[in-house]
C-alpha cells in the first residue's frame, strides 16, 4: 500500500487550508465591500450633481436624518456588515464537506455584489442618459 496521499508535513496542508480559507473570506468580502462602495459613489455623484432623486424610500429617510453622504454611508456599513456577520458565521457553522465555507460564501456574498455593481450600471447608465 502507498503512502502517496500522506503528506510528510502536515503543518504544509494546516498552512494552505488556512490561506485557502481567508483567501476565501477576503475576497468575498473585498468584492461585496468595493461594490457597495462602487454604488454609493456613483449614487452620491448623481444626486449631487445631477439632483436626480433617490427612489429607495429607507435610503431617503436615511439621507433625510444624516445627510447624502453619511446616511447612505450608514446602510451602506449596516447592509455590508449584516452580510459578513451572517455569511462568515455560517461559514464556520455550518460547513460540511458536502457544503463547504467556499459555497456559504458565494451564497453570502454574491447577492450584495452582484445587487451592487447591479445598482451602479444602471446608475451609470441613467446619468449617461441626462
Amino acid at each position: 500500500m502507498s503512502n502517496y496521499h500522506q503528506s510528510k508535513n502536515p503543518s504544509r496542508v494546516n498552512r494552505a487550508s488556512g490561506w485557502l480559507h481567508r483567501s476565501q473570506r477576503a475576497v468575498g468580502i473585498g468584492s461585496a465591500v468595493i461594490a457597495k462602495l462602487l454604488d454609493m459613489t456613483v449614487t452620491i455623484y448623481g444626486l449631487r450633481l445631477y439632483n436626480v432623486a433617490e427612489l429607495n424610500p429607507v435610503a431617503v429617510s436615511a439621507m433625510d436624518l444624516l445627510g447624502i453622504l453619511w446616511g447612505l454611508l450608514f446602510l451602506s456599513i449596516i447592509t455590508t456588515g449584516v452580510v459578513i456577520l451572517t455569511t462568515e458565521f455560517a461559514a464556520v457553522r455550518y460547513s460540511t464537506p458536502s457544503l463547504p465555507a467556499l459555497y456559504i460564501r458565494l451564497l453570502g456574498y454574491s447577492p450584495l455584489t452582484v445587487i451592487s455593481l447591479g445598482a451602479a450600471v444602471h446608475n451609470v447608465a441613467l446619468l449617461n442618459s441626462l
